[in-house]
């Protein structure tokens, strides 16, 4: 067909207005049932745009209106290859190397059986990413939130065991102090809590210290935290007067207590506590004890340890 100058121009036009009962019905239909293949293979349809006119170009379009309104799938496009055929399969190939084009484009859900290989057509998992990321701005994968205070959600769940999840949120803040990185679990709540600012807390939000852990941290073995001590990291040396640190070690009370905490929200434990009151401490070794960010005094029990053994 060839036409200059017309309202519609159609290679091929079909119209089917009453219902057939027909095992098939079928606009165009092509089979190949001998020969060689060319140069160029064999082609059930081939579109070649030569033109260079302003525009939208549609390779293949199809259209299901809103009275196509019978009961049956509807495909826009169906291929179907058998296991049995030779070669290389695509079930659709597309080839788009423009920055602002897209091989695939959809608008609504997809649905991939097996797996999906980014950069990678042998995908062994059912995402995989072949990658080299050089930073922020060159991710394996990125999630972006819409909105401002809030952030991205991972959910882990088991299709046969339904009643419990894992869930990793992350919140980026133009403040770091508010950016959060979380692993929770509905059963339990947030189990770890990190901050922008550099802080971890453990079954609890961090709001002073580097490590904040709510509840009872044990190791495998015994024995406390080792931090450096060496005589090369110090100066300005001098020793603890044994008279002193026995005059100090006497304005020390050791108390028993029960926690009565319903501000923090801090878990406490309820059996009877020995120690000292910050507030006493804080007379005898000023620089030992500080505010956290709630305003509530703490400071670090091992450091009397020096104290105690001069006294």
């Amino acid at each position: 067909m060839r036409g200059t100058a017309a309202a519609n121009l159609y290679g091929v036009y079909n119209e089917y207005n009453s219902a057939s009962i027909a095992n098939e019905t079928v606009g165009v239909r092509n089979r190949f049932s001998d020969g060689s293949t060319g140069t160029n293979g064999m082609m059930g349809m081939y579109t070649d745009f030569t033109n260079n006119a302003n525009g939208t170009y549609y390779g293949v379009r199809n259209e299901y209106t809103s009275g196509a309104t019978g009961t049956g799938a509807k495909y826009g496009s169906y291929n179907l290859i058998s296991t049995s055929a030779g070669g290389t399969h695509y079930g659709t190939y597309n080839e788009v190397n423009a920055s602002n084009g897209w091989a695939g484009y959809f608008v609504g859900k997809n649905y991939i059986s097996l797996g999906l290989g980014i950069n990678n057509p042998n995908p062994d998992g059912r995402l995989d990413i072949i990658h080299n990321s050089t930073g922020a701005g060159s991710p394996h994968i990125m999630i972006t939130a819409q909105n401002a205070n809030t952030g991205s959600r991972i959910v882990f769940d088991n299709e046969a065991e339904t009643t419990n999840n894992w869930v990793m949120f992350a919140r980026a803040d133009d403040t770091p102090a508010d950016s959060r990185f979380n692993i929770f679990h509905n059963g339990t709540g947030n189990i770890m809590v990190v901050t922008g600012d550099g802080k971890v807390g453990i079954n609890r939000t961090p709001t002073t210290n580097d490590l904040e852990v709510n509840g009872n941290a044990s190791k495998a073995t015994a024995g406390g935290f080792i931090a450096n001590s060496d005589k090369r990291l110090k100066k300005n040396i001098e020793g603890i007067q044994g008279k002193t640190a026995l005059e100090k070690i006497l304005k020390m009370r050791g108390v028993t207590y029960l926690w009565d905490d319903t501000q923090t929200g801090i878990k406490r434990p309820d059996n009877l506590q020995y120690g000292f009151i910050a507030q006493e401490l804080m007379e005898v070794f000023p620089e030992k004890v500080t505010k956290d960010n709630l305003g509530f005094y703490q400071t670090a029990y091992g450091d009397y340890d020096p104290i105690f053994v001069e006294a």
